[in-house]
């Protein structure tokens, strides 16, 4: 087996140099290794190998002592040099074969350098945590034909299939509504890279949709599917990362963190629903799936294929001016058709809850007829806010900086953040008034006011309360496929992707919910869900009807959704960013300092502020230093700087420096996000 080490380029930057003499034999007695850990360090630390581990090689995860314990590292180098200081020995060796290999090191080095963590960091993320393998099987799936393409779905599935015939590197956009059959585009392309002995990825945004996709792949494919999500216990992860591995399966589907699958003869990647921020990780690096995907396509000169009903702005934008090359899907399957889409203006509405008369009706002619509903709020929890009203009390976090929402089933306030919780009161500690109520609704909420409405109905949950346990999404969507459940309540794990016949009408009882948060990505992500969650109405042979509740009926938002106009919303949201100069005409990186001293992160942001601005050159512009949307989480307070440049380099320069500033310091810590997706 050949070896490769990691040497610094030229330029100062990593890469892979394979050695020159295959069957150059180390000596047992001077044999040593250079190791990354899961931490912000720079650097690799050096470590002796013993006899027994002379077998030793680079891409194995090893057990090494460091710092007074004993934690994974990464092996990126096998050397005899030795080392003018005395070495600790590694103690076990955990993969009889390499977990990780050139590809990914090289992939690692990229992810260290964009997203600005250390390799370490970023093989962290590359391979699995797990030592120990647990097998994973599917349920069987009788194979079937593929769908007959209509001449929208050959058209695209023609032109790609040509660049996976001649090795291309080409990132396509596929812009579908809801129903237009992207996901038979996908099966063919698949079908056609699998056909010449390759594999296709396929990602998902939500582990919801992982149930049914597996469905519908493995009706076209048989069981020669690996899966890999957050749903797996750890044991089940590293056995299909195995199989991948091997070359055993053709298709790997799963959620973000499937992009660093092993796969090692890689014809395709394809990202449905790409404008999903899941694909953004929220920890260090703070990669895009988006990003890395486009990445690994070019290294490896295969076609990216992303589809969506509502794209990203940015990936629409670049699509339009040629940087992505773009298809529209414009028409429904040809058994679906076009919804009827009702707004109802909650500001004139006389109902006392929080179903309109419009709402209740029609949720009512659905159970009549035996026909299925979906209602949608993304906010779990009964009451986002218990209040008193002679003194205005309510019930703040001990930990974070926000509101407490009541949790009915267990009687409990709770944080979505830190999760603490706490008896709910019912004597107001601050007046001891008993004039208290709870303001506002979530999940929990809707489904006993719907309980209390439809009696004799069946209805059920889908958020993130009733899924904690393995198996509970694939239980409540085979309920719901099979007639079990009459109303589906459920947060954004429901709004899309999910194709469910029967289903004739879609309830969004508050659409403008997410409008007002202090993002500028708010409308987007509005107009997307609302967008979104419409498309699960309708796809079977009787038409669909879709009811928006809203307090801002006349918003170009709402009016885009409610005409399924795409083209519309981008025109509005195009011009308003271009204004502002906000992506895609410009990039950002968010740098975040938290601890648990006010005054303390306070007074390095200001420093940093200062030093930053010293560095800067014309092109760049920091906005800040100001507190975070959510200004204490966790017992740590969070200040926030966005820089801002055309040039991404630029702003990779700073906070490089931003970085460099933090090797010394204990008590803060530094989040950096290039390209964040969200400003909270």
């Amino acid at each position: 087996m050949s070896k490769y080490a990691l040497t610094p380029s030229s330029k100062g930057k990593r890469s892979i140099k394979k050695s020159e003499n295959k069957d150059e034999k180390i000596k047992l007695t001077s044999l040593y290794v250079n190791l990354v850990f899961n931490l912000p360090l720079e650097k690799s630390f050096t470590y002796k190998v013993s006899k027994e581990h002379s077998n030793i090689t680079v891409g194995q995860r090893v057990l090494a002592p460091f710092n007074n314990q004993d934690i994974m590292g990464y092996v990126i180098k096998v050397h005899e040099d030795k080392p003018s200081f005395k070495c600790k020995l590694i103690k076990e060796i955990y993969d009889d074969i390499p977990i990780f290999d050139e590809k990914i090191i090289q992939l690692a080095n990229w992810l260290s350098e964009f997203y600005l963590c250390s390799l370490g960091e970023a093989l962290a993320v590359c391979v699995p945590k797990e030592i120990k393998e647990k097998s994973y099987n599917f349920e069987k799936v009788e194979t079937e034909a593929l769908l007959t393409l209509n001449e929208e779905q050959k058209l695209v599935v023609d032109s790609i299939t040509n660049v996976i015939k001649d090795s291309k590197f080409i990132s396509y956009l596929i812009s579908g509504i809801t129903g237009s059959g992207k996901t038979e585009v996908y099966k063919y392309l698949a079908c056609e890279v699998v056909s010449r002995g390759k594999q296709a990825l396929i990602l998902v945004p939500e582990i919801a949709l992982t149930p049914q996709t597996i469905r519908r792949f493995q009706s076209s494919f048989g069981k020669k599917i690996a899966v890999l999500h957050s749903k797996l216990n750890s044991k089940e992860k590293l056995y299909n990362w195995r199989l991948i591995q091997k070359g055993e399966v053709d298709i790997i589907l799963g959620a973000r963190s499937a992009i660093f699958a092993p796969m090692n003869k890689l014809g395709i990647i394809i990202i449905d629903e790409e404008h999903e921020t899941t694909y953004k990780s929220g920890d260090t690096p703070r990669y895009h799936t988006r990003q890395v995907a486009y990445k690994i396509c070019q290294m490896q000169n295969i076609p990216l294929v992303m589809g969506s009903a509502t794209p990203s702005i940015e990936s629409y934008y670049y699509a339009q001016h040629g940087r992505i090359k773009l298809f529209h899907l414009a028409n429904r399957h040809s058994s679906f058709k076009d919804q009827i889409i009702t707004l109802v203006d909650m500001r004139v509405e006389k109902s006392n809850s929080f179903i309109s008369e419009t709402l209740f009706k029609k949720i009512s002619e659905r159970l009549i007829n035996k026909e299925q509903v979906i209602i949608f709020l993304n906010r779990r929890g009964y009451s986002p806010l218990l209040i008193c009203h002679d003194c205005g009390h309510t019930v703040k976090c001990i930990n974070c900086d926000i509101s407490l929402t009541y949790h009915q089933g267990k009687k409990l306030m709770r944080c979505h953040y830190c999760d603490y919780s706490q008896t709910a009161f019912t004597i107001c500690p601050n007046c001891e008034s008993k004039n208290i109520s709870f303001i506002g609704y979530g999940t929990e909420r809707i489904d006993d006011v719907l309980k209390e409405m439809f009696i004799s109905a069946n209805i059920a949950r889908m958020d993130l309360d009733t899924t904690r346990r393995k198996g509970s999404h694939e239980k409540i969507l085979s309920d719901f496929q099979s007639g079990k459940i009459d109303i589906l309540i459920g947060t954004q794990m429901i709004a899309k992707g999910l194709h469910f016949p029967n289903v004739t009408l879609v309830g969004i009882p508050l659409a403008d919910l997410s409008m007002n948060l202090p993002d500028f990505r708010a409308s987007e992500r509005t107009f997307s869900l609302i967008t979104q969650v419409s498309g699960r109405s309708g796809r079977g042979d009787i038409q669909g009807e879709v009811v928006i509740q809203t307090y801002i009926p006349n918003n170009y938002v709402i009016q885009s959704a409610k005409n399924q106009d795409y083209n519309l919303f981008y025109q509005h949201e195009i011009e308003d960013r271009k204004k502002l100069l906000y992506p895609p005409f410009s990039r950002f990186i968010k740098l975040l300092i938290r601890g648990k001293s006010e005054e303390t992160v306070i007074s390095k942001i200001n420093d940093l502020s200062i030093t930053l601005k010293g560095s800067m050159d014309k092109e760049t512009e920091i906005l800040g230093p100001a507190p975070s949307p959510l200004s204490k989480l966790n017992n740590n307070y969070r200040w926030q700087m966005i820089l801002k440049s055309k040039k991404i380099a630029n702003l990779q320069k700073l906070a490089k420096i931003a970085r460099e500033s933090f090797k010394n310091e204990n008590r803060l810590y530094l989040e950096i996000d290039v390209d964040p997706i969200s400003m909270m």
